[in-house]
């Protein structure tokens, strides 16, 4: 998310940004449509291959403009951005606010105690965490972790696997419907 953050145009940021929920979501239906059709060894092996892929897809992307800006490596951050951009895109903008950016963050040095201290970033820090807090311990992982188990225990007609699709398949439509809203 902090990648996809600092290379996307501002215009579509938040909406980037949002895609990693969606892509979690997904990425549990996948894993509960392979986990069905396979045994928990050919599972793994399938499961295993996914995070090599990204490694090496991801170790070929570029570093992002911000990160070599604060490295004062413009003609690097401009090759960058031009290559994020495409060749027809004016970046002389783009990359001035960019440096804007960077100077200012090194103006404003912030310490831990500037969460405590200052009331903003305290009830900023408060709302974050108590999010956090509530959403894992609403139990939704132990739902998702063993959605199998729970309807299998239910003694439902319907395959348990199949439930376990369903239900992920459902939380990949409310992720879109929130995406969209």
């Amino acid at each position: 998310p902090m990648y996809i953050g600092e290379i996307a145009e501002t215009a579509i940021r938040g909406a980037l940004g949002s895609f990693f929920q969606l892509f979690l979501t997904i990425g549990i239906l996948f894993a509960n449509v392979v986990g069905g059709a396979l045994l928990w060894r050919n599972f793994s092996i399938v499961m295993a291959f996914i995070p090599i892929l990204f490694a090496f897809t991801f170790f070929s992307m570029p570093e992002t403009p911000q990160y070599l800006l604060k490295r004062n490596k413009l003609k690097e951050a401009e090759r960058c951005l031009r290559w994020l951009r495409g060749s027809n895109y004016d970046i002389s903008n783009e990359i001035d606010l960019i440096q804007k950016d960077v100077d200012n963050a090194s103006q404003n040095k912030a310490s831990l105690k500037d969460l405590i201290v200052n009331r903003a970033n305290r009830n900023a820090l408060i709302c974050s965490l108590g999010l956090m807090f509530f959403q894992q311990f609403s139990g939704i992982n132990a739902v998702i972790f063993y959605t199998v188990d729970i309807f299998e225990s239910a003694g439902s007609d319907l395959n348990p696997f199949v439930a376990a699709i369903i239900v992920t398949v459902v939380q990949v439509i409310s992720t879109v419907a929130s995406f969209l809203l």
